[in-house]
């Protein structure tokens, strides 16, 4: 009886064994492209500052007084492909997260390229050498009064192949 209860239990077990082996081996193929990014350098691969002065009245701050241009150079010397594209990368105001946070609450910094409104991180297309003319512009919370004082905003400029 014992012996028979040893065999059932080999018999069970190469039972189980065998079910867990694969009943079909095939060869997996991966392929993919590189791509190395765009041979572009963003301003001389130094940081870009935009000033918006000492004189700022912040009753006058309505999303259209104190644009400022941002000053950026743009070099894709032996880039393969024209078609790029930009994103102002950075954290959103707490009133709306289309526009760049800056250190003082209720006040913001609105994107445009070319005058038409870029949401922060978000990609703008442009075919290269016709670059986008990129500004900033201070705006407030709707119904809020600014407090006076200093202020900063920080973005990262990216430019990448479409």
């Amino acid at each position: 009886m014992r012996q028979r209860a040893v065999i059932g239990c080999a018999l069970t077990l190469l039972m189980v064994i065998g079910s867990t082996l694969p009943a079909q081996a095939v060869i997996v193929n991966f392929s993919g492209t590189l791509v190395v990014p765009p041979p572009c350098v963003i301003n001389g691969n130094s940081n870009i500052t935009v000033s918006f002065g000492h004189d700022l009245l912040a009753s006058r701050v309505d999303g259209v007084n104190y644009a400022q241009v941002i000053p950026y150079v743009l070099d894709c010397t032996g880039a393969t492909s024209t078609s790029l594209r930009l994103q102002l990368q950075g954290g959103g105001a707490g009133f709306n997260p289309q526009v760049l946070a800056t250190s003082k609450s209720n006040l913001g910094l609105a994107l445009r390229s070319n005058g038409s409104p870029l949401a922060v991180n978000s990609w703008l297309s442009f075919v290269d050498p016709a670059r986008p003319v990129l500004t900033a512009v201070p705006v407030k919370a709707s119904g809020s009064t600014l407090n006076g004082g200093a202020f900063t905003a920080m973005a990262t400029l990216l430019v990448d192949y479409q």
